[in-house]
């Protein structure tokens, strides 16, 4: 009779579960994933140095795993339901997989020495175009340089997230660790060419600090799903590549004339650019009202001011950039990738 009345008791916790919003389901099972993954760092540190530390942390990383098999083998709902719930198993084994990294970070020394550079800025400040023409730049004078774009494609959340904020954290946490991962994995495999030079048209800065920031105050993160997001950022931070360098665009003013002067050149920038990526036509929601891009604006600028007032460990480059003129005038450009050269030749 105890094994029946435990039998049922299972399976009504099982069937409320099934009953919880997917948004609810997620943010619960990430909640205890950072749990789990923090209790561990905790032990890890306070275990000396030899095999009894590598032998926990291999396996904690396998009973992990396992954990993620399993799940990842529930086939109940409808089709649609199925694929979001794969695609939050990719969310998952992203998290595993950084775990591991940062196992074998820890172990091993970085064979090739690489410099990297990062881009912060607002939509449509000249992030990409500025980044390709300095690429194009460095490999004209014969410097060995790899390339790595915003990852925006790929994610099965983003379009959704911009419609229905039960979709948000999803999509954020999604490009988080698609950024991160896509930065460490080229910096292993960099020994088929050996570059010198790693430069994205975007930084972990952007997604961590200025979109989550962005999303909260328009309510597209809640608060308890913005302390889940800081919460994973920290936990992950020391696992980010350093930057050897971070570029950030700002407006020529700071006052709030400025910013919405500023704004109003970017709602240009971003409207020039979807007129050619059609795959990017969901920005149009960023700049339909300039409150928006203004918001963007001025978290970029509060960014700054805590790099400059906290001193970070960061070595940032800040560029008062007109967005129009990148777009248009090939000499302002040039002057624009003439001062990040420079800067490089100081790292």
């Amino acid at each position: 009779m105890k094994e029946i009345r435990q039998h049922l008791q299972d399976r009504w916790i099982k069937i409320k579960e099934r009953l919880k919003p997917p948004n609810v389901l997620f943010r619960e099972r990430l909640v205890r994933t950072i749990d789990l993954l923090s209790a561990c760092e905790r032990t890890y540190q306070n275990i000396p140095a030899g095999p009894q530390k590598q032998q926990f942390i291999s396996r904690f990383l396998e009973d992990f795993w396992q954990d993620l098999c399993q799940e990842s083998s529930i086939k109940t709902g409808n089709k649609k339901e199925r694929a979001d719930r794969q695609a939050e198993m990719k969310i998952f084994q992203k998290i595993f997989k950084l775990s591991s990294l940062k196992n074998e970070l820890q172990t091993k020394k970085q064979e090739t020495p690489i410099k990297r550079i990062g881009f912060l800025a607002t939509l449509g400040a000249g992030k990409s175009i500025v980044s390709r023409a300095l690429v194009r730049k460095l490999k004209k004078d014969g410097e060995n340089v790899l390339f790595k774009k915003e990852p925006y494609l790929g994610n099965p959340f983003w379009r959704r997230s911009q419609k229905d904020k039960k979709f948000m954290l999803r999509s954020q946490v999604f490009f988080l660790l698609t950024n991160l991962l896509s930065q460490l994995e080229k910096n292993n495999n960099t020994a088929r060419n050996n570059p010198t030079l790693l430069i994205c048209d975007t930084s972990i800065y952007t997604d961590a600090l200025m979109w989550a920031r962005w999303y909260r105050n328009f309510g597209y993160f809640d608060k308890d799903e913005y302390a889940i997001y800081e919460r994973l950022f920290k936990l992950l931070t020391p696992v980010f590549p350093q930057l050897d360098l971070l570029v950030i665009f700002t407006p020529e003013k700071n006052s709030l004339e400025g910013v919405d002067e500023y704004a109003e050149k970017l709602i240009t920038g971003v409207n020039r650019r979807l007129k050619k990526v059609k795959s990017r036509s969901q920005e149009k929601r960023f700049t339909h009202n300039i409150k928006y891009l203004r918001e963007q604006t001025m978290i970029v600028l509060a960014i700054m001011s805590d790099f400059v007032s906290e001193k970070k460990d960061v070595n940032f480059l800040n560029l008062v950039v007109d967005p129009i003129k990148v777009y248009r005038n090939p000499k302002y450009r040039k002057e624009i990738i003439g001062r990040i050269r420079d800067e490089l030749t100081r790292l």
